[in-house]
């Protein structure tokens, strides 16, 4: 009989009868294809549970999941099979949703290779924000993807491709004649299978297995944003942690009226540069060696350069979203530009990257920037290559010297004005983004230097852009009335960024430990060095502080940088990194849920098993600190009413 002649069932599946004799009877037997046998959410499970379990398993290791003894690794492959197997018994037991089995198992099954690719580029779960960010790093930064190893881009490519391969297997008519062949059997080793996967359950979910299996861990960040709603928290309550229980001090004279500078060093790790009052000293301007002051323990609040940039001219820290688009999305509390606006200053923000990207330019101007430049000749740096478009990263060097010239043509036209009034710029170079490339005058491209060396060449470049702003603040008679800050906005975040050992599972001080230096004419008699631990949000207050400004029109989650009581700083990786932190009575201590992961340490080093500590006190002490801190600023940062549309 021809499939063509078999009729048509309401459900769209096709079937039919034919008699045949056995021992002399007539009976009627049903020829049908694969997805509609009573075993056919089992058959579509055992067609995918190799995959899931493969992907499953590359997740453990130094950069994945700590599961030691085999025991263990047992469990955890039981707990994330066994959603499978409960979605294929409840198939089996709803007749009318079988034919759908395939779908919806397809359906996880790319969840799952998505959680995986998450893993082996993020070292965290997957979210859906993901999928947003990684189109926009294709479109802006096609290198991140290109540099990714070959062995995770051929593995990636075949997972996501294996469902075609499945589906057309398992709806051939040659997998339905086998599995028609084998109906009794497979029932039976169905029925045994179904028990032994379904006996061990209440171990795996005692044991919190099933915490670590793909889907829950994504099901459980959920549940874990759902639960902040309930934390009982407000700016009072914060006040301790943040080291605000007393008022700042009034300003002790008048405002100076000082304009005030913000270079912000891009990848900047403390322990990889060099010391910046070295760096001043090397300078043929005496003025910052003079007049600087390094902050040796200063730290950034979150590894990305939006909301670490966001921190510096806010004071706060940056929200806690699991998406890039909170920009046009929450309400913007104050923030220095804002403040400064109110005193009569004009605000400049300079980038040599295009503004466009990850919508800074929507965030610079709720932050209250009037003015922002960009470098426009940067965006003509994607070019195309043997390997695809990438950024010409060696030209980020000549695009930094156009942002120097930018910038001092635009507070030469300020100053021009027929009033011009004080202004505020904070400067975003680019070039020592990494991983780093040489200065061109500086290095021999035949012999390259380590990137140690790199770090240090790339940092007296770009000192050398501020010593061309400096003699030109001292040409236009307002070096001795200028604030200049000088700080790093982040560290090294992926093992993508750098040669040297990085393990994105623990909280590491070459992403967050950064250098700052603030330089002022009006800093005499003060130490050179300050040594107690301070934050990007400390810098904002502190400046109103230099300026002689109240506070009272401004709320801020950091201080004075100089003030060294008790407080927490935070350090916040989550949608970035799957690790967060905090800094408490001189201990660091860091949560990692992805990996169900609390540790403990003197210094900000995780990676000795014999100086840290995750006793059960402990953990519930970091578990409720940093409960609490994404609580406080889910609530600081309320969705906006309608969106924010840049002019």
């Amino acid at each position: 009989m021809r499939d063509g002649d078999l009729p048509v069932r309401q459900d769209g599946l096709v079937s039919a009868t034919y008699p045949y004799e056995c021992q002399g009877h007539v009976r009627t037997a049903m020829v049908t294809r694969t997805r509609d046998l009573v075993l056919y959410p089992f058959v579509v499970l055992v067609a995918y549970a190799p995959f899931l379990l493969y992907m499953h398993h590359t997740k453990i290791g130094p950069r994945g999941l700590a599961i030691g003894s085999w025991l263990e690794r047992l469990g955890y492959y039981h707990a994330d099979l066994i959603l499978y197997v409960l979605v294929a018994l409840l198939f089996w037991l709803v007749k009318p949703a079988r034919k759908w089995t395939l779908v919806a198992f397809s359906a996880l099954y790319y969840l799952a290779a998505f959680d995986w690719l998450s893993w082996h580029t993020q070292n965290k779960s997957f979210s859906f924000a993901d999928i947003d960010r990684g189109i926009q790093l294709i479109v802006y930064y096609p290198e991140f993807v290109s540099e990714l190893a070959l062995g995770i881009k051929i593995r990636a490519l075949v997972l996501f491709a294996l469902p075609i391969a499945v589906a057309a297997v398992l709806r051939s008519r040659t997998a339905g004649a086998a599995v028609d062949r084998l109906r009794v059997p497979l029932r039976r080793v169905a029925g045994f299978a179904m028990a032994a996967a379904l006996l061990p359950a209440p171990l795996t979910i005692s044991d919190g297995f099933v915490h670590r299996s793909s889907v829950a861990q994504m099901v459980s960040a959920q549940l874990h944003d759902w639960r902040l709603a309930s934390v009982d928290v407000d700016r009072e309550s914060m006040k301790i942690p943040f080291g605000q229980k007393n008022p700042p001090k009034a300003a002790e004279r008048g405002p100076t009226g000082d304009n005030v500078i913000i270079f912000i060093l891009e990848t900047a790790p403390f322990s990889r540069y060099p010391d910046l009052g070295e760096l001043a000293a090397g300078l043929d301007h005496p003025w910052l060696e003079r007049n600087g002051i390094v902050f040796s323990r200063h730290y950034a609040t979150y590894p990305a350069s939006d909301r670490a940039s966001y921190s510096i001219l806010s004071g706060w820290y940056p929200p806690i979203a699991h998406h890039n688009n909170w920009k046009d999305r929450v309400e913007f509390g104050g923030s220095l530009p804002r403040t400064l606006a109110l005193h009569g200053y004009t605000s400049y923000l300079f980038s040599t990257a295009p503004l466009a990207f990850y919508q800074d330019d929507v965030m610079y101007r709720r932050l209250g920037f009037t003015h922002l430049s960009e470098v426009e000749a940067t965006k003509a740096l994607r070019v195309m290559t043997a390997e695809g478009y990438r950024w010409d990263r060696e030209r980020l060097y000549e695009m930094d010297l156009r942002l120097i010239n930018m910038t001092i043509e635009s507070l030469r036209a300020h100053g021009s004005a027929e009033q011009p009034g004080p202004f505020f710029a904070a400067i975003a170079p680019q070039s020592s983004h990494a991983p780093l490339n040489c200065p061109p005058e500086y290095c021999d491209p035949l012999d390259p230097p380590s990137e140690e060396v790199k770090f240090q060449l790339n940092a007296k470049w770009q000192f050398r852009l501020i010593e061309r702003l400096i003699e030109e603040l001292e040409a236009s008679g307002l070096l001795d009335s200028t604030v200049l800050v000088i700080t790093g906005d982040h560290g090294i975040r992926s093992r993508h960024e750098t040669v040297s050992p990085f393990d994105a599972n623990v909280l590491q001080e070459v992403t967050f430990h950064v250098p700052l230096m603030i330089a002022s004419s009006r800093l005499g008699g003060l130490e050179r060095r300050v040594d107690h631990p301070t934050s990007h949000v400390d810098i904002a207050p502190t400046v109103l502080d230099l300026l002689g400004l109240p506070r009272d029109d401004a709320y801020f989650h950091g201080r004075s940088l100089f003030d060294d009581s008790p407080r927490t700083i935070y350090f916040v990786g989550t949608g970035y990194l799957p690790v967060s932190g905090f800094l408490k009575n001189g201990r660091y201590y860091m949560e990692n849920r992805s990996n169900d992961l609390i540790l403990s340490a003197p210094t900000m080093s995780f990676d000795d098993a014999e100086r840290t500590a995750s006793d059960a006190e402990t953990r519930q002490m970091v578990q409720d600190e940093l409960l609490r801190l994404e609580a406080f600023l889910r609530r600081e940062y309320r969705p906006a009413v309608g969106s924010f549309v840049s002019s």
